[in-house]
């Protein structure tokens, strides 16, 4: 799958690269394989027995480190470099005709960019955060756009995107700006607005928000009221991070509240469905499981502890 995915990235919208190239991941040189020329398999991944874990350095030397730092680093400029050349200012780039497009989920512009903003600190491409923050601020006086998103995609993706690069924009540490007051807190003013537009999927008999919202209306008139477990218990982290920055307690309160009411409907084995009534609380699919519909929430539960030191978050966790 990895594979896979680094071929995607690589080659797809890059017509230089529409040739076999090699896969960094793939190294079959490092691979101890069978001679049998029968055997048509090759595992991915070097594979050892627990006799040579002692001899055997599992810490990369500082070379080995930093050329695969420089390998992530290029692959992510080719894809960053794809979007902006065929995808912006579209949500989202389809990597096989080259063009933009919407983003399902969300069917804003921008999508990609704001998910991608904190990336370029971590890459150490400041310049290229300073004119991002620079065109997201040119193109969002607001979110009040006749649009359903999904709940749980735009609090990850674009709420999340806006304040983790709002809080790189503003360490003193990282010291961005040469300037300080050359950034005006706009992607603090947009994580305002979009979370006071997300907070209507709340309103529910249980706490357990709807999984749409339509960013003017509201939630929509005929909005299922099934929402998935990872939907509506992963949304801690950004609305809990919205609070603190703001002084207001609605968000995180909002979004605790609702992986409390989760957690209040587990079975006598202390496990979880993956789809429930906002209603009911019924669980509509009680199949418990940590894959797809259910992944996120117990991921959000050590991180939300982690992030706000309280211990609920831990004791649900457990």
């Amino acid at each position: 799958c990895v594979i896979s995915l680094f071929a995607c990235s690589h080659v797809l919208c890059n017509p230089s690269n529409h040739q076999s190239i090699h896969n960094p991941l793939d190294d079959r040189s490092s691979i101890s394989t069978n001679n049998n020329k029968n055997n048509n398999h090759i595992p991915p991944f070097k594979v050892f027995d627990n006799s040579h874990l002692d001899s055997i350095s599992l810490v990369p030397s500082k070379r080995k480190q930093q050329e695969l730092l420089d390998r992530v680093r290029n692959v992510f400029i080719e894809g960053y470099d794809a979007y902006m050349k065929y995808g912006f200012p579209h949500g989202d780039l389809l990597p096989i005709s080259c063009r933009g497009a919407s983003f399902d989920l969300i069917k804003i512009p921008l999508v990609t960019l704001i998910d991608t903003a904190d990336t370029l600190v971590v890459m150490g491409n400041y310049s290229e955060f300073r004119r991002v923050v620079g065109i997201i601020d040119n193109h969002f006086n607001s979110f009040n756009i006749d649009v359903n998103v999904s709940v749980f995609e735009t609090t990850i993706r674009i709420l999340g995107g806006l304040l983790s690069a709002h809080l790189m924009a503003i360490d003193p540490i990282l010291s961005i700006y040469d300037n300080p007051l050359e950034y005006n807190n706009s992607l603090l003013r947009l994580s305002i607005d979009l979370g006071n537009r997300l907070i209507p999927a709340f309103n529910t008999k249980t706490g357990i928000p709807f999984g749409t919202v339509n960013l003017m209306h509201g939630v929509p008139p005929r909005e299922t009221d099934v929402a998935s477990t990872a939907g509506s218990g992963s949304l801690f982290l950004e609305f809990a991070v919205l609070s603190y920055l703001t002084g207001d307690r609605q968000y995180g309160d909002l979004a605790l509240a609702a992986t409390k009411a989760l957690h209040s409907k587990r079975s006598s084995l202390g496990l979880l469905g993956k789809h429930i009534s906002t209603s009911s609380g019924r669980w509509s699919e009680q199949v418990s499981g940590i894959g797809s519909n259910s992944d996120s929430y117990y991921e959000y539960l050590i991180k939300g502890y982690h992030l706000s030191r309280n211990s609920d978050l831990m004791t649900m966790f457990t």
